[in-house]
């Protein structure tokens, strides 16, 4: 798979050369990095959600994996579908993009025109993020806010909480679907992929399983409405009816 086919959006098809030129390191055969991370993974089996954090804080081969999949047009597909969704909501302004990754949907959806807030574990990630966000900030309609996830930080207040396949990878997807609508979003947008753990292209044992119809029952008991998309999974979208 070429890895650096052309693309249509330009912050998953530049993701490498500035994974490249933030690491400073030579460029490795990248059909390796999800390889690699799984070994992580297994060799240090976390558990508990604090091993599960510990994890993705102090990792340094997962940025690889996250900046791959980024690069593939698989991510490509799943935004033009996010776009779609988002842009059909006229009054939504302002985005949380929650375990925003490696940053390359929140440069796109503020090159949109979005006001986004980037939220993720204090990590190398995070920090290429801020590397990426400071080196494409004249191309932005809109500047992207960042902020380090600790137990005791609230999502903010925004119009619409994004979690782009997050919740497969935290030790306990109810918990941190309460502090995402905690402070009572417009609505919740989130993709995940429980319970996959090996395919054509990933190595990823760090997903964790869970059923998705009890997860959508327990947004729902939360005061939130799934809503009918035009556009076919994995995107679902929830509504708040609740004041």
């Amino acid at each position: 798979m070429d890895l650096k086919q052309a693309l249509s959006k330009k912050y998953y098809h530049n993701v490498l050369d500035d994974l490249n030129e933030f690491k400073k390191d030579s460029i490795f055969d990248w059909n390796e990095a999800n390889k690699i991370a799984a070994k992580e993974w297994e060799a240090k089996e976390p558990d508990g959600e604090k091993g599960y954090n510990n994890y993705y804080i102090n990792s340094p081969y997962y940025i690889d994996a996250m900046a791959t999949y980024n690069a593939t047009g698989k991510k490509t597909r799943l935004y033009s579908k996010l776009s779609k969704v988002i842009k059909s909501l006229k009054d939504v302004k302002t985005i949380v993009d929650f375990g925003c990754g490696v940053g390359s949907d929140s440069l796109e959806f503020a090159s949109d025109g979005y006001k986004v807030i980037a939220m993720d574990l204090p990590s190398i990630s995070l920090d290429f993020v801020k590397f990426r966000i400071n080196k494409h900030n004249k191309s932005l309609k809109i500047g992207v806010d960042v902020v380090e996830i600790a137990d005791s930080t609230e999502v903010p207040k925004v119009d619409l909480v994004l979690s782009l396949d997050t919740l497969e990878h935290v030790f306990d997807p109810y918990k941190t679907i309460e502090k995402l609508v905690k402070n009572k979003p417009k609505y919740l947008l989130f993709t995940t992929a429980f319970g996959i753990h090996e395919t054509a292209e990933h190595t990823i044992p760090h997903h964790t399983d869970h059923k998705i119809a009890k997860i959508e029952k327990f947004i729902s008991s939360l005061g939130y409405e799934k809503q009918k998309l035009k556009v076919a999974f994995p995107p679902r979208l929830f509504k708040r009816i609740k004041k």
